[in-house]
């Protein structure tokens, strides 16, 4: 027997009531539901907030690769700027594209002719810079601009944006990035200072500058497009790959949820099995001939039992006890029966093995204080505790008894008695010679009363006439 059964045992005892299962299972049923719905929030909440995290991720990342290649692009014109600066330009032979720029006029040596008849333009380090960045918007889309606010050639003037920037530099700014369009075309642009040298001054010095001061900046500006359409492919993978752990994720709950129901189904037709179990085995305690009495050992300090607690018994236990089951669930026995730890029975010892080593015992005793006899089964459903389960053998101890009597009173009169053959005594057992009717008396339950045969009459008293049937005549007158 289970502790759960014992439980019931206890219910039936006192007749406890249970809970409908069923409008158990559908409280749960409904809390479960409303737990399921709760933690697919939370999952599609915590998924969304993730998932936009890592989108703005993405986007963040996409700009800081655009304002990577913008300042890479800036630092490369910057470097073969400054080469051309320190050498002074370089001369490559004009022609309609790179015809000799008028506003190197003033340069003794702007056009050279070579030994062998070559003519050579000088190309500073602005023209250089403006025709490769009109290579680069030709090739590559890029919409780099060498400018200032004083520009020697008016076609290198800022737009409205380069503008802004350059005033900014000279508040101390040292760059300007800003995701913008030019025309119907996103870029991000980037522009930093141009700080004059040594070598800009051959070029610069008419204008007023000296080394260190802002003569311009150059401005970079990234097209987008190549840009976001990766980070559009990666926005898709991502998007799936969400998608594809969010749908995982609810599929688990779902799982879950299914397999919980499941339980909760099994656990209601358990209950339910329990209780129409419990409800035979009610039916059984409570009508049962036999008594039904369930305790809890007491033990003293070195774990010896000393006492019993008792803690339920059906009402076949009173009847046979004749104790009131209020007057005795939850008193121990030595409260309910006092002296009965000094019975020769020893009740107490018998029942601490069962509740402590986990024996079955069955055995008859008297009980003194209720001066019955009882036929008693023992054993422990769980550790310390024990179950008894008896009936009331009184009656037929007695008829026992009884009969015993009566076959020991027989047995006295059977055998070979040793008798004298003349006076008729008989030799008793601690060897004296008794009278017949004192040894019959005394062995048996019988009396005697004497009277005297006719053939000892005859011979007692032979002038006393008898009738025919051995009575004494009547004379007349008599």
């Amino acid at each position: 027997m289970s502790e759960s059964g014992l439980g019931m045992g206890e219910n039936i005892g006192t007749g406890g009531q249970v809970s409908s299962p069923s409008s158990k299972y559908l409280k749960e049923s409904v809390n479960l539901r409303r737990y399921v719905i709760l933690l697919g929030a939370l999952w599609s909440a915590a998924i969304l907030i993730v998932f936009c995290w890592h989108l703005w991720e993405v986007y963040g990342n996409t700009l800081k690769a655009a304002r990577i290649q913008a300042g890479d692009s800036f630092e490369k014109d910057l470097v073969y700027r400054r080469w051309a600066a320190e050498h002074g330009g370089v001369y490559v032979p004009p022609t309609k594209e790179t015809p000799p720029n008028p506003y190197l006029s003033h340069i003794k040596n702007r056009d050279v002719t070579t030994t062998s008849g070559q003519e050579l333009t000088l190309i500073n380090p602005a023209y250089m810079t403006r025709q490769v960045h009109e290579l680069g918007r030709q090739q590559y889309g890029h919409q780099d601009h060498i400018t200032s606010l004083n520009p020697i050639r008016p076609e290198n003037a800022p737009d409205a944006w380069e503008v802004e920037a350059l005033k900014s530099f000279e508040g101390g700014e040292k760059e300007v990035t800003e995701l913008a369009k030019i025309g119907d075309k996103e870029y991000m642009r980037l522009m930093r200072p141009m700080v004059t040298e040594e070598s800009c001054l051959k070029c610069h010095a008419a204008q007023g500058y000296k080394v260190g001061d802002i003569r311009g900046g150059i401005s970079v500006s990234v097209p987008m497009a190549p840009l976001r359409a990766v980070m559009n492919r990666n926005i898709a993978v991502v998007t799936l790959g969400y998608a594809v752990v969010w749908v995982l994720g609810l599929c688990g709950l779902g799982l879950g949820a299914s397999r919980m129901g499941q339980r909760l189904r099994e656990n209601e037709r358990g209950v339910l099995a329990l209780q129409e179990s419990e409800e035979k085995y009610r039916s059984l305690f409570e009508n049962m001939l036999n008594g039904f009495a369930f305790h809890k050992i007491v033990v003293n300090e070195k774990g010896a039992p000393v006492d019993y607690v008792f803690l339920n018994a059906n009402d076949a236990f009173e009847i046979l006890t004749g104790l009131k089951r209020e007057n005795l669930i939850g008193k121990r026995v030595t409260q309910v029966l006092p002296g009965i730890e000094n019975e020769t029975a020893d009740w107490i010892e018998k029942y601490g093995k069962v509740a402590l080593g986990g024996e079955e015992i069955r055995f008859e005793s008297y009980s003194e204080p209720l001066d019955k006899w009882y036929s008693i089964y023992a054993y422990s459903p769980l550790s310390n505790h024990f179950v008894t389960i008896f009936e009331d053998i009184t009656d037929r101890k007695r008829a026992e008894e009884a009969l015993q009597k009566a076959l020991d009173d027989v047995r006295t009169l059977r055998g070979i008695l040793p008798i004298c053959s003349n006076c008729k005594k008989i030799l008793d057992d601690k060897g004296q010679w008794n009278q017949m009717e004192i040894y019959v008396h005394e062995h048996t339950e019988a009396d005697f009363t004497h009277g005297i045969c006719p053939e000892c009459m005859k011979e007692l008293y032979p002038d006393f006439d008898l009738d025919d049937d051995g009575t004494p005549e009547k004379e007349d007158g008599l």
